[in-house]
């Protein structure tokens, strides 16, 4: 008689070993992509700073106009939303459809909607200009102080 194929202790048996492969693998795994979401926030808050910063510049030396066209003043504070730094081309966005969005990282949600507020000042001592940068937004929106550039 020709006996080709497995037998079932030898399917089960393979099934077992396949299912403890699996079973030790797969938190590393959850581990990893924890890990890379909370570096892609991390990077995602590092260049809302930075376009933060380069938005403050711009308004202030620059020439960024107000929605009827005349050149927007800046004073030592400046309130925005995530999405007007994506617009304006500041921080990079995703495109869905016909629009620029920025999304979280952690949660894959839309938070182009969310406030945030540049302060600046100067110190008189050392004439070093410190950029800060808050969320003023609750729900999805990263909040509190988001950090700050000189």
């Amino acid at each position: 008689m020709n006996r080709k194929g497995f037998t079932l202790v030898e399917l089960l048996g393979a099934i077992v070993i396949l299912a403890i492969i699996v079973a030790i693998i797969t938190p590393s795994v959850m581990r990893i992509l924890k890990n890379s979401d909370e570096a892609n926030y991390n990077m995602m808050i590092d260049n809302i700073i930075t376009g933060s910063k380069m938005y403050y510049e711009e308004c202030k030396y620059g020439d960024i106009k107000n929605s009827d066209g005349s050149k927007k003043i800046c004073g030592s504070s400046v309130d925005l939303t995530l999405g007007d730094l994506v617009k304006l081309g500041f921080v990079t966005g995703t495109n869905e459809g016909n629009k620029l969005i920025i999304k979280d990282p952690k949660t894959d949600k839309d938070i182009s909607d969310c406030n945030i507020t540049i302060n600046v000042s100067t110190d008189t001592n050392t004439g070093k200009v410190t950029y800060e940068v808050i969320g003023t937004s609750s729900g999805n929106c990263p909040n509190g102080n988001l950090g700050s550039t000189n």
